[in-house]
């Protein structure tokens, strides 16, 4: 096990979370929680200041993504669909209905300029991965006979422009990169030592950051599967099945740690964050490393 250049702890946010399922962070560093027991959406500041979302119509909701347009798309994990909100929370529309059997973690990709965007989505139990077109309409199914229950996406390019899915394939306990045709490029296991891949990101370089979930650890893994980057630890208190994981503009590493119920951010700087505005005082407790 490698366990070195660990990035400095920078903050923890507790905020009566129910097992925080994956993340988002907005250009303007507001983070974005699938807080799944709740059945809802929070959208934090670094305080501990937060709105809810959703809570009416979300069950057990997993994933969560953002557009161009800051709309927020979530997969509602028990209604096995993703339901659409506004910057404002006000809901626009449901996609999916009849396609998926649980949701689970899903992205927005914008294409091309000229392009409309589109949702990318993780069907568990039918061990796909969907696109659908910002309409809604249904654009390719992936996958097929090669995923165990998957979990998360990430979307990443090469500097030729090729574009590749990369997949938490939970069960099997590996990932599995596909081509955008959804051909499967390379199955990466780590020699067998992941225990619940999770939630997952692929940094600009092509190396993965991944939730290896049930061994209770963040690690980075390099193009060769060799893990060269180990997270246990967040403020002196170890990681509890860490669930989801995402970059802010600053290079900053989010963590959803989730049955210590908190949101654990690594890296150097945290960015100069608004406070929200709520009607009631809800600040939550928080702890920062000065």
């Amino acid at each position: 096990e490698v366990v070195v250049g660990t990035p400095e702890f920078l903050l923890a946010i507790y905020d009566k979370l129910s097992h925080p399922d994956k993340i988002a962070v907005d250009k303007d560093g507001y983070i974005y929680i699938a807080d799944r027991e709740n059945d809802c959406i929070k959208i934090l500041d670094h305080k501990g200041n937060f709105i809810k979302i959703g809570q009416e119509i979300l069950n057990k909701p997993e994933g969560v993504a953002l557009d161009s347009a800051r709309n927020i798309y979530v997969g509602s994990r028990n209604t096995s669909v993703i339901e659409k909100f506004d910057s404002e929370g006000n809901h626009l529309a449901t996609i999916g209905q009849g396609f998926f059997n649980k949701v689970c973690g899903l992205k927005v990709e914008k294409v091309k300029e000229d392009e409309e965007e589109k949702i990318i989505a993780i069907d568990r139990n039918q061990n796909v991965i969907r696109i659908f077109n910002s309409d809604g309409t249904l654009y390719n199914t992936i996958g097929q006979n090669q995923l165990n229950k998957p979990e998360d996406v990430f979307i990443w390019k090469d500097k030729r422009g090729d574009k590749y899915y990369y997949v938490a394939n939970r069960n099997a306990d590996n990932i599995k990169i596909f081509n955008e045709n959804g051909g499967l490029v390379k199955t990466i296991d780590c020699g067998k030592i992941l225990l619940k891949p999770d939630g997952l990101l692929v940094t600009e370089n092509g190396q993965i950051i991944v939730a290896d979930s049930n061994n209770s650890r963040v690690v980075k893994i390099d193009k060769y599967g060799n893990i060269i980057l180990t997270i246990k630890t967040a403020g002196n208190i170890a990681l509890k099945h860490p669930k989801g994981v995402c970059l802010d503009n600053l290079g900053n590493l989010y963590v959803a740690d989730s049955m210590n119920k908190r949101i654990v951010v690594f890296g150097e700087k945290l960015p100069e964050v608004p406070d929200l505005e709520v009607e009631e005082a809800n600040e939550a407790s928080k702890e920062r490393k000065v």
